[in-house]
């Protein structure tokens, strides 16, 4: 009796130490959770839909994206600039991924996340103005990730990681073509720019892939095992997720996870450095592969995939760092430790990592002190995501005070009252205005003294400032100051997984209701139609080469416009410029859907 009283009395005590941490409502820590979300939306780059750009003139951006006779159209973009990097890419897919695996109750279904048809029809992108649609909404951003490294991994001997540069390396010495020279938005950039500066380059980008070199100036041949590593866990955690809502999607993504785990297998080293310098590759990669192998043993049960992981497990501890992009021990320990049971993982992440993290909440306001002064918050939000992968594993909540006090601090509980969450303001006196991010501003003027703010649809951005020290006073706002207001996919990502343990607490999702769409109709088991823009129309067909049986073009309203009966599996419809919703039936009775913008 006494044991039980005082366990119960522990458990009183421990949920009252969590609640005075606890700065925020619960409708502000939810709010908090959609904003980061639909960030990613707004990282989209070829047709999107980016919901940033919808309204603007210039609405798709790099539709040119291909190499080797393949289509390579899509991925999100990094930071507030256009290239899409595989340092950063690969590993947020699979942080977002691993963090909805954590914590399914805590992502919530609030918007139409494939093509924001809500958000369109209501002329209104602030909260509350969408409606659910029957799937996760993380879920349905990280899939416009995932349907990019489906097309990355063709085969087992092949892995592209790289599209565009972002440096001024390419065209001539007076008109650089990297975009770091430019403030003007991606579609402006990708269509018209470089044809209304003269014409004197080339629109496509450069695109790498691994094992080769472009030949470009300073560049080397990279052969990295940690990209695929993480494209491999990821596609094998959307292969368990997505599951329930199109079992053929998690078909593909399981078996591409096969073929990016095996190159990564292959490979014996990482490459040390970026394409062009501006990431360099990850510390070591036996830990992404311990990462991977796990992930992969969850997805397929299969014992080939524990054992490498087993055969991997003593690797070297980074225990000087702490989690990032290129530092990733605590996520091998956590899928090790939790997916192909190395008990002795679960120790090492205790002291070396989350006790550590937590000891170093000493900062002001309870901030983590570990991590370097580029882009600085994305460390402790990285930290209180794996605090909170360990504390909901061990159902500790003893954490509970270290993770608010991250998570707080970033959402405005600091002395200044400064916000750092582009949109967010509950209580704070100080917001985040002017984050170092092109597409946000809708602005073409290619000069940032020309802007004029954010566009009020905008507002609501959800990008993380990374900040670079622990003094919020000191935020110089400026848009240009990317030390300071820049931020990223991957920065974005930790605070995401934090935010969803303390939504899966104070406003857990019943996940047994989704799977099914809002007017209460069971959702089509299928993916999104293959949609790409020619020169003739839009060419659309389905997953696969099914046939099709009917084909519809709907307007935002909903309201059918043209019928088609091709009774083939492609079709070409030279539709006018707009924003369509393009409803495919199979022969089988499969009904697929994608919505895509014909520039004008």
């Amino acid at each position: 009796m006494k044991f039980g009283f005082k366990l119960a009395l522990l458990a009183v005590l421990g949920g009252t130490v969590a609640a005075q941490a606890q700065k925020f409502t619960p409708a502000d820590y939810q709010k908090a959770l959609w904003m980061t979300t639909r960030f990613y939306g707004g990282q989209r780059s070829g047709y999107g839909p980016n919901w940033l750009l919808m309204d603007h003139k210039y609405k798709v951006s790099y539709v040119r994206d291909s190499v080797d006779g393949r289509d390579l159209v899509g991925g999100w973009m990094d930071c507030g600039d256009f290239p899409l990097f595989g340092q950063t890419f690969f590993y947020s897919t699979y942080a977002l991924l691993q963090a909805y695996d954590a914590f399914p109750t805590g992502f919530a279904d609030q918007y139409h996340g494939f093509d924001y048809s809500d958000y369109a029809v209501a002329k209104d992108f602030t909260y509350g103005a969408s409606k659910p649609d029957g799937i996760p909404d993380l879920l349905q951003e990280v899939k416009y990730a995932t349907d990019w490294i489906l097309k990355a991994t063709p085969d087992a001997n092949t892995f592209y990681f790289q599209k565009g540069t972002g440096g001024s390396n390419r065209g001539t010495p007076a008109k650089p073509y990297g975009e770091h020279a430019h403030w003007i938005t991606s579609g402006f950039y990708s269509a018209e720019f470089e044809a209304i500066d003269g014409g004197e380059y080339d629109r496509s980008r450069p695109i790498f892939k691994l094992g080769t070199s472009s030949g470009l100036p300073g560049e080397v041949v990279i052969n990295d095992g940690s990209m695929p590593s993480f494209a491999a866990a990821a596609l094998a955690l959307m292969s368990i997720h997505f599951r329930k809502y199109d079992p053929v999607y998690a078909d593909t993504c399981l078996a591409h996870a096969r073929l990016a785990f095996n190159y990564a297998k292959a490979q014996t080293r990482t490459g040390g450095t970026g394409m062009t310098g501006y990431y360099g590759g990850n510390d070591k990669m036996d830990d992404d592969i311990v990462t991977a192998a796990s992930s992969m043993y969850k997805a397929t049960g299969e014992q080939t995939f524990k054992d490498f992981a087993i055969q991997k497990k003593n690797f070297k501890l980074n225990k000087g760092y702490t989690l990032a992009y290129s530092t990733n021990d605590d996520l091998a320990l956590y899928t090790g430790w939790q997916f192909a049971g190395i008990s002795e993982y679960k120790d090492s992440l205790k002291i070396g990592f989350v006790d550590r993290y937590k000891k170093a909440g000493t900062g002001e306001s309870g901030l983590s002190t570990i991590g370097n002064q580029w882009g600085y918050l994305r460390y402790p939000a990285n930290q209180a995501w794996v605090a909170g992968m360990y504390a909901k594993a061990t159902d500790d909540v003893g954490y509970d005070a270290f993770i608010y006090n991250q998570i707080d601090y970033i959402m405005g509980a600091n002395p200044p009252k400064q916000a750092f969450i582009v949109g967010f303001c509950s209580g704070c006196s100080k917001t985040a205005d002017w984050p170092h991010h092109r597409n946000v501003y809708l602005s073409d003027a290619d000069n940032p003294k020309a802007v004029k703010g954010i566009p009020l649809r905008n507002k609501e951005f959800g990008y993380m400032l990374g900040f670079t020290n622990k003094i919020a006073d000191s935020l110089n706002q400026y848009i240009d100051n990317y030390q300071q207001t820049e931020g990223g996919i991957d920065y974005n990502a930790g605070l995401v997984g934090a935010l969803a343990y303390i939504n899966s607490k104070l406003n857990p999702v019943d996940t047994s209701k989704l799977g099914v769409a809002s007017l209460g109709a069971p959702l089509a088991k299928t993916g999104k139609l293959f949609l790409r823009l020619s020169s003739e129309g839009i060419v659309i067909s389905l997953p696969f080469g099914d046939g099709m049986r009917t084909v519809q073009a709907l307007d935002l309203q909903g309201r059918v416009v043209r019928q088609f009966s091709p009774n083939s599996s492609e079709l070409v419809w030279n539709a006018p410029a707009g924003t369509w919703i393009v409803r495919a039936t199979s022969v089988s009775g499969k009904v697929h859907q994608a919505m895509t913008v014909v520039p004008r």
